[in-house]
């Protein structure tokens, strides 16, 4: 007799490394792997980043570097994209 709990996961996270069942384990539209949850955050930080990066292009106009890289850095540290602003 077969034991569904006996099957192999589909995949791992690429992220996590969780184990990934059934249709958890399809690609995104970049082919990465991820479960619900690193998905959902990778989903934020590129809203983020887009925003941020709007952000920046007007803190230009109006602030030196050293305080708009303060204010970048920040962002980034807590959406996990690269620091720096370009």
């Amino acid at each position: 007799m077969f034991d569904v709990q006996t099957r192999p996961p589909q995949g791992k996270c690429e992220a996590c490394e969780a184990e990934l069942w059934m249709d958890e384990a399809e690609p995104d539209e970049w082919g990465h792997v991820l479960c619900p949850t690193c998905r959902e955050e990778a989903e934020k930080a590129e809203t983020a980043l887009t925003v941020m990066e709007f952000v920046d292009l007007q803190l230009k106009k109006i602030l030196a570097d050293e305080p708009r890289n303060q204010i970048w850095n920040a962002a980034a540290r807590r959406f996990h994209f690269p620091e720096e602003a370009s």
